[in-house]
Parts: structure tokens; sequence; C-alpha cells
């Protein structure tokens, strides 16, 4: 027989404000004093869009992470509903903040990169906060980035080759901490296990009589 000890840490959520949003134009211009974070088509540019959020450092894992965003205004001249989609920001957060023009290669990183996440987007959307739930390479991403900047990148999948409204998230210039939140679900860290054996002749050689077991999933152990 043995005893086994366990820590029993658990997780819970974490709320994050986003600590600045904006667009990037297809030209590759932003101007860093403008948090609309308008994505798509409004006729006379395409855009693509970015959050960042400061992550704390983490304390047990993620296991289910949001994102939630204020419609504002929804539009297409093309068709019912338009999908938007979070991908993976490779530039570095400051650069990306401090806009300019000319930046071509920046708004191209806004739109490739892993996928994060998507949602469809109607007219009910308009003026709603709406959740879109982040995959696991996000969850990944965000593990990676525990105590840094972390930046999701976004734009609409369903542009036709037309120049016409098709756009979420217009008219995003009056941006207050509610409107755009990441929303992290930790779970219970992975414990630290110790059998301690009844048998003087189980054991380690080097521990006789203990063991140490580290849990590679829920239920699992594994010597």
């Amino acid at each position: 027989s043995s005893d086994l000890i366990a820590d029993n840490d658990t997780g819970g959520t974490i709320t994050l404000n986003a600590v600045d949003t904006g667009w990037y134009d297809s030209t590759g211009f932003h101007s860093p004093t403008n948090p609309n974070y308008l994505v798509g088509d409004n006729t006379t540019a395409l855009y693509r869009n970015w959050f960042t959020f400061n992550l704390p450092t983490l304390t047990a894992p993620i296991v289910s992470a949001q994102l939630k965003v204020n419609t504002f205004d929804y539009d297409s001249n093309s068709g019912t509903s338009e999908t938007y989609q979070l991908r993976e920001v490779t530039t570095a957060v400051p650069t990306l903040t401090a806009g300019g023009s000319g930046l071509t290669a920046i708004y191209n990183d806004l739109g490739d990169g892993a996928i994060y996440g998507s949602r469809d987007y109607t007219n009910a959307d308009d003026n709603q906060i709406r959740t879109i739930d982040l995959n696991a390479a996000a969850i990944s991403a965000l593990t990676a980035k525990s105590g840094q900047a972390f930046a999701l990148g976004g734009l609409v999948t369903t542009l036709d080759t037309i120049s016409n409204n098709e756009y979420v998230f217009g008219f995003s210039n009056s941006v207050v901490p509610a409107d755009v939140q990441l929303i992290l679900n930790t779970g219970t860290p992975l414990p630290v296990i110790t059998v301690v054996a009844n048998d003087a002749d189980a054991g380690e050689p080097a521990n006789p009589g203990q063991f140490t077991l580290t849990r590679t999933e829920i239920g699992r152990a594994h010597v």
C-alpha cells in the first residue's frame, strides 16, 4: 500500500481589458492615436485589425480562453454574414502599436500565421458584445507569453472582389475597457505527487521507498 500527497491549488477566471486596439489598412498605415478596430472593406480601403493585452504571470494552466468584443457596426453588401478570423501576430507589440505608413508587412502579418478562432457576424450583432472562442493554438501561444505583452490579429475571410461595404467593428472609435476583453479560464496546476511506499524493497535505488509521479493528463500519472 502507499500514501499519496498532492497539492490542491485550483485555477479561476482572469479577465483582461485590451491595452490597445487598432487597424492597419492595405497600404500599411496605422495612426497610433486611433483606437478604432474596423476590419474588412469600407469601399475606400481594406483593413485588418489587432488587439493587445498584458498577460499576467500564469500560475495555473489555461484550460479555455475567449475574446469578448463589442461589434459596434456591421455592414455587408455581399451577403447575409461575414466571417471574422483571429490570427497569430509575430510583429513585436511595440512595433505594432507604434503605427506609421507603408508598413505592409504588418498588414500581412495580421492575416497570416496560425488561426486562433473565428465567428460569423450578421446585422443581429450590431452594438452587441460577442464572444469568440479561442482554440488550442491560441492557448499554447498565450501560455508561451505568460507575463508578457500579447497581440491578436484579425481579418474578414469572406470578402468579395468588389469594392463595397463588408466590415465588422465599424465606428469603434470610442472604445472603453469593457469593449474588448480577453478571458482566460485556468485549471488546477499539474500537481507534485509523492508516493511513500510501505514496502522497504520498493523504490528507486538512490531513494529507497519513494517515487516521484508526474501527471500528464487528468486521471493518469506515470512513474
